[in-house]
């Protein structure tokens, strides 16, 4: 009388395959995410190392500056 398709409601609307795309996207923006963060982390550590050295180097010139006119 009235032919009733049984509903699988464990895939979505393209199947199992869209849920694997969709996965592997989410993975990918994840690791491309941690990527950025590392590198601003390391490039800032490294801008701040950097930035300390010069001033080290600074305050040794105007002591060696300083020892030699006083």
């Amino acid at each position: 009388m009235s032919d009733f398709q049984s509903a699988d409601h464990t895939k979505g609307p393209r199947g199992q395959k869209g849920t694997s795309l969709a996965l592997r996207r989410k993975i990918s923006i994840a690791v491309l995410v941690l990527t950025i963060l590392t590198a601003m982390t390391l490039w800032l550590g490294l801008l701040g190392w950097g930035a300390m050295e010069v001033v080290l180097s600074a305050v040794s010139a105007v002591e060696k500056i300083w020892t030699s006119v006083f």
